[in-house]
């Protein structure tokens, strides 16, 4: 079972284009924006992609990171059940294995294609930029505060940058893995994989739409946002895992609704 799912999912056409929408626009930012201004100042940890910029492309490649992680592998099941496959897996009693596999690698892969860009950028910064950790008092224009601070533990920041940055691939590699969960959740109740792709970013939506526009001012609510290492809104480390576990929720939620219907016990 895990070798069919590894070896489905690599060769999944939406996963490769997922993949290669990440790349392109981590590539594209390298060569549009951080080699352009590779004389001006700035470094690996101050000028990644998710990072001090006044480029689009950090905000499109994060805006569009509901339908990325969906579509490693959030329409298997229904592909698997609109060919026919899933009858066989229905036969030969593996249909709990099938389930609880299913959740994991797409949870995986979902996190996976979606910081492989990432890692990709960081590469590319280093090759590009001097390593100069970040100084408070001498990179005064890309200085985060200590206090109500745009992003997360800001003293990491400071004292071990890179680390800070690899805390941030594992926050977007969760947020990643999160919205994949939902769309996976929402596979049992639609059918076209375009749909399924598209709701995580729908679900995405629904949230910003609920959150007080004063709040969206002052505090970062919404995964798109606090995966990125600096952001515009102060940043929280308690809700940023009430987000996570409401997420989490709703994706268990549908997911056991779903699973129910078709697994016997």
């Amino acid at each position: 079972m895990h070798h069919y799912f590894i070896q489905r999912i690599l060769h999944k056409r939406s996963f490769q284009i997922a993949l290669l929408i990440g790349t392109l626009l981590s590539l594209f930012y390298l060569i549009a924006d951080v080699f352009p201004n590779r004389l001006y100042g700035g470094s690996p940890y101050t000028r990644w992609i998710e990072s001090f910029t006044g480029s689009e492309v950090p905000q499109l490649l994060f805006m569009l990171m509901p339908i990325i992680s969906a579509m490693a592998a959030a329409d298997i099941y229904a592909v698997d059940k609109k060919n026919g496959f899933f009858a066989h897996i229905y036969t030969k009693n593996l249909r709990k294995k099938y389930f609880i596999n299913l959740y994991g690698y797409n949870f995986l892969f979902a996190g996976l294609s979606f910081v492989f860009p990432l890692l990709l950028n960081i590469y590319g910064c280093f090759m590009l930029l001097p390593n100069h950790p970040p100084d408070l008092l001498v990179t005064t224009s890309e200085a985060v505060p200590q206090m109500f601070s745009t992003t997360l533990f800001p003293a990491l920041y400071y004292a071990h940058p890179f680390l800070h940055i690899l805390l941030y691939v594992g926050i977007a590699f969760l947020s990643a893995g999160m919205y994949a969960a939902i769309a996976l959740s929402v596979s049992f109740f639609v059918k076209s994989s375009f749909l399924i792709f598209l709701s995580a970013f729908i679900v995405d939506y629904i949230w910003t739409y609920l959150i007080p526009i004063d709040l969206n001012d002052s505090i970062s609510y919404f995964p798109t946002v606090f995966s990125r290492q600096i952001s515009t809104p102060i940043l929280s480390f308690e809700i940023m895992l009430v987000v996570w576990g409401s997420g989490a929720l709703l994706a268990s939620v549908l997911y056991v609704i779903g699973v129910k219907k078709y697994v016997v016990k």
